[in-house]
């Protein structure tokens, strides 16, 4: 066991990598069936990615406007000809009585109703919007990898757990729900933090509009900013990127809400955290608090060696969860994403560090 995880030679860890890159690679066309399973805007009615393009679906998720955005202008700049080849090709694909997806989504039980998503003039965009999720899935893990190769240069085990556990903890949550909007927010949580790990400010502010353009919960990516910068970045520094990062944060949001103001809908949804009480009424299962203290011990593990950045998300973690019962059901763990690539480091970290129990606390054979 210790020879395949502490590898002995540099050709060794390539191994590793190569089998874990493959590994993902494999597993991430099961993430993205999971995703389409899960996906609450495909024959939505209202909901439906149809409504949202065409800018007739509900606050706030009209809000959510980055992916849509992307569909559009790539769309423009496609090729007429492209586009129609590409709509004709899917356009079988889709309705082949016997086929994989046709099949998928009769199980799903949405054809009775009808899917807008598979209607000729959305097709094209409803794939390059699918496209942009896989994308962002698989930049997610590779950022998670990255940042555990910089928080943890030592620590190969660490560096091989991080992209593995960061694809495994998807599917259970995006198979249940799904929008259009998630992979993106995991991908600019695992970019920002490692762009943070390597004090590219400006980047990282860049990075932040175009969060808050795919979602307003890139509020906790400022906080984040804050918490770490108050001991990390000289004063005036500090200072100078935090107004700014506020100050385009409330100007993209300010704009995005004017701009749909003539939608229907509400700012911010609110309605789920009755269900929330109703639900946990008589209390929950006796597991889940169990489970509840396996995540604190996991996560909170030799607390002392975290690197700074993870104690930092460690700390926003409970207001992402108090976001989550206000605005989402008791399964729509989705809403928790921007917190998935610090609690996936340091769950990484915590693991290495108990394999080690017995031998000697850190890893010898640098990377």
């Amino acid at each position: 066991m210790n020879a395949l995880l502490l590898p002995s030679c540099h050709r060794h860890k390539i191994y590793w990598i190569i089998g874990v890159g493959l590994f993902i690679f494999c597993y991430s066309a099961y993430v993205m069936i999971s995703f389409i399973w899960g996906t609450d805007f495909l024959g939505r009615g209202i909901w439906s990615l149809r409504e949202i393009i065409t800018e007739h679906s509900l606050r706030p998720h009209m809000y959510r406007q980055l992916p849509i955005i992307f569909a559009k202008v790539i769309s423009a700049i496609t090729p007429k000809y492209s586009r129609e080849a590409i709509t004709f090709f899917l356009h079988n694909l889709l309705r082949e009585k016997d086929g994989f997806f046709y099949t998928l989504l009769l199980w799903h039980g949405r054809n009775n109703g009808g899917i807008p998503e598979l209607e000729d003039p959305y097709l094209y965009p409803t794939l390059l919007i699918l496209l942009l999720n896989y994308m962002c899935l698989l930049g997610y893990v590779y950022y998670v990898w990255r940042s555990a190769q910089s928080l943890f240069p030592t620590m190969f085990t660490a560096q091989m757990f991080a992209p593995f556990f960061a694809i495994l903890a998807i599917p259970p949550v995006c198979g249940r729900f799904a929008w259009y909007y998630d992979f993106p927010i995991l991908f600019f949580s695992a970019w920002l933090t490692f762009l943070l790990i390597h004090r590219r400010l400006n980047l990282f502010t860049m990075g932040v509009a175009l969060a808050t353009i795919n979602k307003e919960t890139s509020i906790f990516l400022i906080a984040l900013f804050a918490l770490w910068g108050w001991q990390a970045l000289p004063r005036d520094v500090f200072k100078r990127y935090l107004i700014l990062q506020c100050i385009l944060y409330f100007c993209i949001k300010l704009f995005i809400t004017f701009y749909f103001r003539h939608t229907d809908g509400l700012l911010i949804w609110t309605s789920c955290l009755l269900t929330h009480v109703f639900v946990n009424m008589d209390g929950y299962e006796f597991f889940t608090f169990l489970g509840e203290v396996l995540a604190i011990a996991l996560l909170g593990y030799r607390w002392a060696e975290k690197p700074q950045i993870l104690k930092c998300w460690m700390v926003i973690a409970p207001f992402s969860v108090l976001a989550w019962l206000i605005c989402g059901g008791p399964f729509e763990i989705r809403v928790m994403y921007e917190i998935f690539p610090g609690m996936v480091l340091a769950a990484s970290h915590s693991m290495a560090m108990m394999l080690q129990i017995g031998q000697n606390k850190r890893e010898v054979y640098e990377y």
